[in-house]
């Protein structure tokens, strides 16, 4: 029994102290170099002491939200014998990426000063303990960022989490914040339907194709239904959702509903009946595709509960531009049959 005592013991002394922020809302440790080289591989980055070696100056952020998610990273980046670009990384090889202007370059460099610095606690205010839930963490890494440091620091690099609110927090959210300013169009975005600039540049990269048509048709149908205050049980609500004066196709599985310009709401009443027939119906978002100037293609899965199981349906919408309303139309909506989630 003591013997056994004393190994678990041993154990324990040995395993180190993981710091509270690296600690993900999963409990993930984001310092760890296993994980980080994991993350790394599924955003198809580099690690930052081989673009140090290349003589590449970096300055990047990676981000993991409030529920243990990863998002996608951003980077500055300067390699030899190229100008500066402002890149974000998504998943699945997915990237976006626009030039830097000389002016945005020198901001970066400057702001990343103290990045990877430690900010001194501060006793809580009246001797109470902050609570912060559901934090988010960012990761800095910096390649020959600072010239001064160069010859002995090639590589600077800090976790920290956001309920530190210190100075690795703040430059890996301010490079997100510029990359929205930098790359178009995810500054035509609207900002205020987002948490973060973070997730901003996440939407940007579910825009396809002609990025300006995608953009303005997500700004004008960033989610499948009425908008707030209207009642979703209600087909005219529907029917304004879809566009007011369109003629929309909708084929459910295999059913098809035809709605007549101006003389009936078929589809709208008929999703609003299965909105009433199915548990938690929802439609989920995923691309919005430009496919020209006037048309807009929308992917996406429809899901609802049946009993303990989950049931979902790949959809594809194709959107057209009224110009005497000035305003997006559904033309055709298609939803594949449901199957049991995988």
């Amino acid at each position: 029994m003591s013997f056994m005592v004393g190994v678990a013991a041993l154990i324990l002394a040995q395993d180190p102290v993981v710091s509270r922020d690296c600690l993900d809302d999963n409990g993930v440790d984001r310092c760890d170099s296993i994980s980080q080289a994991a993350t790394r591989a599924r955003l198809g980055v580099t690690s930052i002491e081989d673009e140090a070696a290349s003589g590449a100056e970096v300055y990047r952020a990676f981000y993991v939200d409030g529920y243990g998610q990863e998002m996608p990273a951003v980077a500055f980046e300067r390699r030899p014998g190229a100008s500066p670009v402002a890149t974000v990384y998504g998943f699945a090889g997915q990237t976006l990426s626009g030039p830097v202007s000389f002016e945005t370059w020198n901001r970066v460099r400057t702001e990343s000063r103290f990045a990877d610095r430690q900010l001194e606690q501060l006793p809580a205010a009246g001797g109470f303990p902050s609570i912060c839930l559901h934090s988010w963490v960012s990761t800095v890494e910096m390649a020959n960022s600072s010239p001064e440091r160069f010859r002995l620091e090639p590589v600077r690099r800090r976790t920290e989490d956001a309920c530190s609110d210190g100075l690795t927090v703040r430059f890996a959210f301010r490079l997100a914040e510029i990359a929205v300013e930098t790359i178009a169009p995810c500054d035509q975005l609207e900002t205020t339907r987002y948490r973060s600039h973070v997730n901003i540049l996440a939407a940007c990269m579910a825009l396809r194709g002609d990025r300006f048509t995608a953009v303005e048709l997500r700004n004008a149908r960033s989610e499948i239904g009425p908008r707030r205050g209207l009642d979703p049980a209600d087909p005219r609500a529907w029917r304004a959702a879809l566009g007011t004066n369109g003629s929309p196709v909708l084929n459910w599985a295999g059913v098809e509903v035809r709605t007549e310009r101006g003389r009936d709401n078929r589809v709208a009443e008929f999703i609003v009946a299965r909105l009433a027939e199915l548990d938690n119906l929802r439609f989920e978002q995923r691309t919005f595709e430009g496919l020209d100037a006037r048309r807009g293609l929308v992917t996406g899965v429809a899901s609802y509960r049946a009993g303990d199981d989950r049931r979902v349906a790949p959809y594809r919408q194709l959107w057209v531009w009224d110009p005497n309303l000035s305003e997006w139309m559904l033309s055709e909506w298609i939803i594949d049959p449901f199957a049991p989630e995988a």
